[in-house]
């Protein structure tokens, strides 16, 4: 079954979250630092797009990011929370640091509504990580968050995650449906 022909997924959509330390990186010459050597000198190491999140962390180009999904990202029709997502990170760091930022940002923007359960990593390293992402696609990760009474919705809205979640859900998730 195809879940977007079938209307139950989405296809993503492309919204420039570039840096500066993002776009040289994808430049032909790579994202070069001045870092010191073992013996006091200078030395220049020279990073590619692959390299981001494997050798070195941009706190800064990762919040951009997280803050870009927030503002760009699709809200539910009925509730108006940011809609179902899946992000995938490169490592398990990575899906952690993101995950932290993600909670951070939606306890600023959602006062009270989470509680750090806005995102959460659904990796190979977290226990119950299966139930998890079974939980996620049942619509009742972390519980219910009931913005309208009537309208029962998963607390969780991102999961984060490394090589997990990837063949997506071909279910329709409830965001049509009242539940009476």
């Amino acid at each position: 079954m195809d879940g977007v022909k079938e209307g139950f997924l989405v296809n993503p959509f492309v919204v420039d979250a570039r840096t500066e330390i993002t776009t040289r990186l994808l430049s032909e010459k790579g994202y070069s630092v001045l870092t010191m050597g073992d013996s006091g000198e200078d030395v220049e190491e020279t990073y590619v797009h692959k390299d981001f999140e494997r050798k070195f962390f941009s706190e800064t180009t990762n919040r951009t990011f997280c803050q870009t999904f927030l503002k760009n990202a699709l809200t539910d029709p009925i509730s108006g929370e940011i809609g179902k997502t899946i992000i995938f990170c490169v490592s398990q760091n990575h899906a952690a640091k993101i995950t932290q930022f993600l909670n951070e940002y939606a306890d600023q923007l959602f006062p009270g509504k989470y509680n750090s359960d806005f995102a959460i990593q659904v990796t190979s390293r977290i226990t119950d990580s299966q139930q998890f992402s079974i939980n996620f696609s049942n619509n009742k990760l972390s519980g219910f968050c009931n913005f309208i009474p009537e309208y029962k919705t998963g607390k969780t809205r991102v999961c984060v995650t490394v090589g997990m979640m990837t063949t997506g859900y071909d279910r329709p998730a409830d965001l049509l449906k009242r539940d009476h």
